[in-house]
């Protein structure tokens, strides 16, 4: 979900919940009634300007504090060039940015967020999903277009591989 067409997106996550289906939300605009969305919500990923704004916390390790209490599993935010972090009511992890020759910043947020469910949804833990999600998004800055420039899984295999083998 990201919170537009709120009452539809109510409607969605309830039923989706009745029915056991992971509830994700790309929190990126803050709306009318979006507590009551994101209470319904499993997985909260925030760009860092909508978790500081509703949150009111500067610090993005209390925004996520903040954005958790709200009973989902896992809360995210992206922080961009200083990649993103998360928190599941126990622990924070930190995951930095991916080093590329950033070229087009479109679709970073929205490719982010489709790889980390992707991850969730294969079996990753949250340190597993926070890094693949980084490296999807960190290829797709390499190149232009928001959907031209989304990188394939192998490619993004092949890329983790890397930056594992290079520090």
């Amino acid at each position: 979900l990201d919170g537009h067409q709120t009452a539809a997106a109510q409607w969605a996550a309830e039923l989706a919940r009745e029915h056991g289906v992971t509830v994700s939300i790309d929190a990126g605009t803050i709306v009318p009634e979006i507590d009551r969305l994101l209470e319904r919500c499993d997985l909260i990923i925030a760009s860092e300007k909508f978790a500081t704004r509703y949150t009111g916390a500067a610090d993005p390790a209390l925004a996520l504090k903040k954005l958790f209490a709200g009973g989902c599993r896992f809360a995210a935010v992206t922080l961009g060039p200083a990649g993103s972090m998360g928190y599941d009511g126990r622990e924070f992890y930190r995951q930095p940015a991916l080093p590329v020759n950033v070229v087009d910043t479109t679709g970073a947020g929205d490719v982010f967020h489709g790889a980390f469910c992707y991850c969730y949804l294969n079996g990753g833990n949250w340190p597993e999903c926070l890094r693949f999600a980084t490296a999807v998004s960190a290829l797709k800055c390499t190149k232009f277009g928001g959907r031209t420039g989304i990188p394939t899984l192998d490619e993004t295999e092949q890329f983790l591989r890397d930056t594992a083998q290079n520090g």
